[in-house]
């Protein structure tokens, strides 16, 4: 792959199986196998594309998966999330779960793949979040969940442990 630039246009699948001796199939598995690890973007109608690996820590995107953005605490995470993916040069993209959207919708909105970037799930309920999270694992994709412990995932937490943070205001106030 030294030889290929990033975003350069590769063989189309018939001239690699015509080079190669072997059928056109075969090449489209190990093309799609190539893809599902990142070398490749297949674009149907466009062509497949060289894409360089990029650094693990390098996202490009975040899907950020959220039921409200008028809640105080929602928009100052939202504010960091935006900072730090800013920082990092990652496009950020939301996503609602208010309003009795359906899950597979909001699945479906989030259109990179899984090696390109990851999704945060800010504030669901702990329905939402395990449904999310069973869709968008078997998918592949990367998750942070902040501020709903639920039972049924699995993935990464960040949040405040409910009991705790409740003694530590009421122990604030009395003292």
């Amino acid at each position: 792959m030294e030889e290929f630039k990033d975003g350069e246009h590769f063989l189309p699948e018939n001239e690699v199986a015509a080079i190669l001796k072997i059928s056109q199939g075969t090449v489209r598995r190990a093309l799609n196998d190539l893809a599902a690890e990142g070398l490749l973007k297949r674009r149907p109608g466009i062509g497949t594309v060289i894409q360089k690996m990029r650094a693990k820590d390098s996202l490009q995107q975040v899907s950020v998966v959220v039921p409200d953005y008028s809640s105080g605490f929602i928009a100052e995470c939202l504010d960091y999330i935006g900072a730090h993916a800013n920082r990092v040069g990652a496009q950020l993209l939301f996503q609602h779960t208010h309003q009795g959207e359906q899950l597979q919708k909001v699945c479906r909105q989030i259109r990179f793949a899984a090696n390109e970037g990851g999704v945060i799930l800010l504030g669901n309920t702990p329905s939402v979040v395990a449904e999310l999270y069973r869709s968008l694992s078997e998918r592949g994709y990367l998750m942070v969940n902040i501020d709903t412990l639920a039972h049924g995932y699995f993935g990464h937490y960040v949040g405040v442990a409910n009991e705790s943070g409740i003694e530590q205001g009421m122990r604030h106030l009395v003292d």
